[in-house]
């Protein structure tokens, strides 16, 4: 898995997805479990580096591990 970057200050937010047999989804950096909010297939994960909300989609590849798209990202006074 390609690591996921924050839209707007580049930083690193995560470098591996995982999921469990209940399909509990973990993002880990640099051997930490990154802390983030769901709604329905919606992630909002927040920039440890500039505190920005990036919003990201799961998306199902068959055959293959899950797969996080960063599509956007905004700060709270936004």
């Amino acid at each position: 898995m390609q690591e996921g970057r924050c839209r707007i200050c580049c930083g690193v937010l995560f470098q591996a997805v995982s999921m469990d047999a209940t399909g509990y989804i973990r993002l880990m950096t640099e051997g930490t479990e990154i802390e983030w909010e769901t709604y329905g297939t919606n992630y909002y994960i927040r920039c440890p580096h500039c505190a920005a909300k990036n919003i990201a989609i799961r998306i199902n590849d068959p055959g293959a591990s899950q797969v996080l798209d960063i599509v956007a990202a905004v700060m709270d006074d936004e």
